[in-house]
């Protein structure tokens, strides 16, 4: 009877040292289950971070370009319209600003260069930017002197009302500006 009391004691304690056992396996598999989807959410917290940090950079990065694009647009129209203007009428400030001799001197440099031929040759320039022909008017037409029969039509000189209005105000040049742009 005494072994079979200690048998069955024994089996409790078996049977108790498993249903433990068990139940801490089960916790430790319920704590790791816990800890795989806390770190899922917080992959899934630190995504949607970076996904939101990666929109604001980029949404950034579109105010910047859109900026720059403004500023360069800017730049563009006035390098077009406003600085030949400006430029003709510091040119023409500083040849007002010569005294009459030197004014003569520049006047017979500028024959003798003439009578040189220096003047006869074409000379192409290459586009410094595209221009834009909205802002731009026409001027008037040119020879196309690559042409040696003439056959080509003729080059279209465009420049800006700024520019234009100069040249109506401070030189010997006269036409009907503003007619139909084109």
């Amino acid at each position: 009877m005494r072994a079979s009391l200690a048998l069955e004691r024994q089996i409790k304690e078996t049977t108790k040292r498993a249903l433990v056992q068990e139940h801490r396996e089960e916790e430790r598999a319920l704590d790791k289950a816990r800890r795989l989807t806390a770190n899922v959410q917080l992959e899934v917290i630190a995504s949607k971070r970076k996904a939101a940090s990666d929109h604001a950079a980029a949404d950034v990065a579109r105010r910047v370009m859109a900026k720059e694009e403004k500023a360069a647009k800017a730049y563009s129209v006035w390098l077009q319209t406003v600085y030949p203007a400006e430029h003709a009428a510091r040119m023409n400030a500083t040849i007002k600003s010569f005294s009459d001799a030197a004014l003569s001197q520049h006047r017979d440099a500028i024959e003798n260069l003439r009578a040189m031929g220096i003047f006869n040759r074409w000379i192409t320039i290459p586009e410094l930017w595209e221009p834009d022909f909205t802002i731009l008017h026409k001027f008037g037409t040119l020879a196309n002197f690559d042409d040696k029969f003439a056959t080509a039509a003729r080059r279209v000189v465009r420049c800006s009302p700024q520019l234009a209005i100069f040249i109506a105000n401070h030189t010997a040049y006269k036409r009907p500006f503003y007619r139909a742009r084109s």
